[in-house]
């Protein structure tokens, strides 16, 4: 079930993307979604999903973007399992620190990507600063806003659970 669940999201996500850039041109330097999807499942702390999902996001991201096939894979494997590490021993429930997390993981993304480019090609065309910081507060703000609405339907179900009047046999 989570499979599917996940599946869906990166159908989304792609759905997302193609509209999004449909709509305004820059989207893909102004927020990375797939990052947004990557740590959002890393903050479950399964440092095997984190992977999973980090790896698969990555691929289909560099897929749909056209960009060097293998390096938002490879970026992204290492933020879901580094947020999926952190999640597992840090305590994080409370919007800052959400915020904190998702802001971070974009500025790892960035700075792996950097790393990569610079590794693996004659001439890197290095990312601009302004974009940069703009990637990183959206991502942040973005896991965020994603984190409160998960949050209120969570707390909205338990109510129903508890105060529904036929229960289940």
């Amino acid at each position: 079930m989570k499979a599917l669940r996940y599946f869906l999201a990166l159908l989304a996500v792609v759905a997302l993307h193609f509209v999004g850039v449909r709509v305004f041109d820059e989207l893909p330097r102004a927020v990375d979604l797939f990052l947004v999807l990557v740590v959002f499942y890393g903050l479950e702390g399964d440092l095997f999903v984190g992977l999973g999902v980090g790896l698969t996001a990555g691929l289909v991201s560099d897929a749909v973007t056209g960009g060097l096939y293998g390096l938002h894979g490879f970026a992204d494997t290492i933020v879901g399992y580094g947020t999926a590490y952190a999640s597992q021993r840090l305590v994080i429930n409370r919007p800052p620190g959400v915020f904190l997390v998702f802001s971070l993981a974009a500025a790892a993304q960035q700075a792996i990507l950097v790393a990569l480019v610079v590794i693996l090609l004659a001439d890197p065309a290095l990312p601009d600063l302004t974009w940069t910081s703009i990637k990183v507060a959206m991502t942040g703000v973005l896991g965020v806003l994603l984190f409160l609405i998960r949050r209120n339907y969570l707390r909205r179900m338990a109510v129903w659970r508890q105060t529904r009047t036929s229960k289940l046999k």
